[in-house]
């Protein structure tokens, strides 16, 4: 494997690139190429995904020292970064998990965005993948859907028994 092979990344059928193996490390620091990504080797067709390449260039043994120094020479991914806007909207969390987590909140409030909530949440679970987070706000907001909908429920039944 060379350092000046270009590879076409393959995401949702729909073939983005051609890349070199630098823009391919610098792209995984930004976040863009996630190790789950199928790349496709512009010269021979052969296929393979962005993880077992980057196993490979970054072994001790079977990666070309200048690749793995290209790997060495770019910076750690999120080198700077912003704490508060990291939890407030985290990184690497699966989406459908994080909206069901702040609706569930909400719905302590405003009672109607509980079943949303947990129908968000318990879909978010269900979806989960292996490299992402998101189980403990799916939780959250099956947890503060259901305590939401059952004060609205039962704030419901107080205001027809009463008035």
């Amino acid at each position: 494997m060379t350092t000046d092979a270009r590879y076409f990344l393959v995401r949702a059928g729909v073939r983005y690139g051609p890349y070199g193996l630098r823009e391919l490390v610098r792209h995984e620091s930004d976040g863009r190429v996630s190790r789950l990504d199928r790349l496709v080797r512009e010269s021979d067709g052969a296929e393979t995904n962005w993880g077992t390449l980057r196993e490979t260039l970054s072994g001790p043994v079977s990666a070309p020292p200048t690749v793995r120094a290209i790997a060495e020479s770019e910076p750690a991914p999120n080198a700077v970064r912003n704490r508060t806007l990291e939890v407030a909207l985290p990184v690497n969390v699966n989406p459908l998990a994080l909206i069901a987590g702040y609706l569930g909140l909400i719905s302590l409030i405003m009672f109607v965005t509980g079943p949303l909530a947990i129908g968000l949440g318990v879909f978010a679970i269900r979806t989960l993948r292996k490299d992402q987070a998101g189980m403990f706000r799916a939780t959250v907001g099956i947890i503060g859907g259901t305590i939401g909908t059952l004060l609205g429920v039962a704030l419901l039944v107080f205001t027809l028994l009463i008035g």
